[in-house]
């Protein structure tokens, strides 16, 4: 949707109430980009345009009213993904691919869903949603449903992770046998086995120390607990090290496989992301619409305003009573509303306001019926 500022100021949006439509809608979206868009979101001085936004919306709001809107759920912003596959070499993190993963599958959701004879316009302007159950596998083969990366993404990461459990078991081993004789020695000043830099240590008494050989790679606060790392598990918490060094670089090699392997797609799934994101604006319209029992105003050029048991939106969002509004005028140049104070009448000129940009932004009036002019200026 294009903005015209030429159609009215920022303070008639608040006055009449426009701008608790905008934070309803941005609230209601799904996508995060988009609530930045229903905040600024202003009026069409186009009728054509208003037209066409009516369209899309249409099709998305008969769904609703057949209790089976399109199954269109959280849309993460992956723009900064774009960014990434733009470099040669670069690799996307695990938090990149989930919300890739989100995306795939989303969009082949949604292109399953918007059927011809449903959405004949949706359906048109969906056929390039990316729809690929291979690319969805890729994601899988790599990550479990936490998407912490599987332990087998990779042969080479299996036999890693393998060993490293069975050094960090033979480092326990030793260290149990280590902290029983200085259990019954006395030598100890804590109960457990102590991991300081990743590195398992014996937390023995200063002035005890030297009883076991070893290297004091730390001394607590008060200077009465020595952290010693015995002789014994030096050259195995070195080797584990290495391993751990090992599995970082063989994880980091197979983010950047993964990655290349999405580099040739990134024009589809942008394209896709895209299609998503509008189809999001339109949902939530529609879903605006749904909410407050709303029917698409005709827009006409004669200055004609017909309104037929109209309702305030803002009263039904707010769970307030309604009392609905019959106006018919004819390109009349002057509106006169008479009435006690209290009447209503700020309301009437409020509300009528609200239509007229809720129907120049694509959006639909609670009400039987309702006509109203193009409003340019």
């Amino acid at each position: 949707m294009k903005t015209n500022k030429a159609i009215c100021s920022p303070d008639f949006y608040e006055n009449v109430g426009f701008n608790t439509i905008r934070t309803w809608l941005g609230e209601h979206c799904l996508c995060s980009l988009n609530e930045g868009y229903f905040h600024e979101l202003e009026p069409l001085s186009s009728k054509v345009e208003i037209e066409e936004s009516q369209s899309f919306s249409d099709e998305l709001l008969a769904s609703f009213q057949r209790n089976s809107p399109v199954p269109l759920e959280t849309i993460p912003d992956i723009t900064e993904i774009f960014s990434i596959l733009d470099i040669a070499g670069s690799q996307l993190n695990a938090d990149h691919f989930q919300e890739l993963y989100q995306i795939l599958n989303c969009s082949s959701r949604i292109k399953q869903a918007l059927k011809k004879n449903d959405f004949p316009i949706w359906h048109s302007n969906s056929r390039n949603l990316i729809n690929s159950s291979a690319a969805v596998s890729a994601i899988e083969k790599v990550f479990d449903a936490a998407f912490q990366m599987k332990f087998d993404a990779s042969a080479e990461l299996k036999r890693l992770s393998r060993a490293i459990v069975t050094m960090e078991g033979k480092i326990k081993d030793t260290m149990v046998k280590l902290m029983t004789r200085a259990r019954s020695e006395n030598w100890l000043q804590g109960d457990q086995v102590v991991w300081r830099n990743g590195r398992s240590m014996l937390p023995l008494k200063v002035s005890q120390k030297r009883k076991i050989k070893g290297i004091v790679q730390d001394q607590s606060a008060t200077g009465q607990t020595a952290y010693i790392e015995p002789m014994e598990i030096i050259e195995l918490n070195n080797y584990l090290a290495e391993l751990e060094f090992e599995r970082v670089e063989e994880e980091n090699r197979i983010l950047r496989e993964l990655t290349a392997y999405f580099r040739p797609m990134a024009g589809q799934i942008k394209e896709s992301f895209y299609i998503l994101q509008l189809l999001d604006r339109h949902f939530t319209i529609a879903k605006l619409a749904h909410e407050l029992k709303a029917i698409r105003p005709e827009l006409n050029d004669a200055g004609k305003i017909l309104l037929e048991k109209a309702a305030n939106p803002l009263f039904i969002l707010a769970g307030k009573d309604v009392v609905s509004l019959d106006l018919k005028l004819n390109n009349d140049q002057i509106l006169l509303l008479s009435g006690p104070n209290a009447g209503g009448k700020t309301v009437v000129l409020k509300s009528l306001g609200l239509y007229a940009i809720m129907a120049q932004c694509g959006m639909y009036i609670p009400a039987k019926k309702a006509q109203l002019p193009l409003f340019t200026q």
